[in-house]
């Protein structure tokens, strides 16, 4: 009965919304600060950092310069979240990890990237790094500065992780250099799904 009892409390905590679990946003008036804050809310948390840092490896393996093409969707998953946000639940955070995990996994496994694949993959990341930044907060609670800090936050590690990929491929040998790009993904592969085995536990 105690085994029962546990399992729908942790039910109950996934399902049910919690401010206990927002990014406590300062309240002061400087714009500046407030962007700076915002894009450390994405930079700071592993789960937004991971997930956003393995899109931009899957992005490099997949083709050149291929940011063009990926970062459009992307942006219109932080778009969708920004909407979407003040209806988030905290299992988005679990959300957010899965897609990091299979994204990564997807980049260290596989020798062609799929276009299809890739894009939907920059949607989702999108959608869920901006809820889990966003996570307890209603709509338009937070001050400009702190929602463009946010979305800026989000772009940089998957600008960040496309660039060095990309660079790694042209300037190494192209053998050496997939391996290891693809050895960059599988550890962050490992690390999310070590991350899934501790939220779920």
């Amino acid at each position: 009965m105690n085994k029962l009892t546990q399992g729908i409390g942790y039910l109950l905590a996934l399902l049910i919304p919690s401010t206990a679990t927002a990014h406590s946003f300062g309240a002061g008036t400087d714009q500046f600060a407030s962007f700076v804050e915002g894009a450390s809310v994405v930079l700071f948390d592993q789960v937004t950092l991971f997930a956003a840092l393995s899109l931009g490896l899957i992005i490099a393996l997949w083709q050149r310069q291929g940011v063009i093409v990926a970062i459009p969707l992307f942006v219109a998953g932080l778009l969708l979240g920004f909407l979407l946000a003040p209806s988030a639940q905290p299992w988005v955070i679990v959300g957010t990890t899965v897609t990091g995990a299979v994204t990564a996994t997807l980049a260290a496994s596989l020798n062609q990237q799929i276009k299809v694949m890739v894009l939907v993959m920059a949607l989702l990341t999108g959608l869920f790094c901006q809820f889990v930044s966003l996570l307890g907060h209603t709509w338009l609670e937070l001050s400009a500065a702190i929602y463009i800090g946010v979305s800026f936050g989000a772009l940089l590690p998957v600008m960040m992780g496309a660039a060095v990929g990309e660079v790694m491929l042209e300037k190494l040998p192209s053998a050496f250099a997939h391996i290891a790009v693809r050895v960059a993904a599988s550890w962050l592969a490992a690390i999310q799904i070590m991350m899934l085995a501790f939220f779920t536990r």
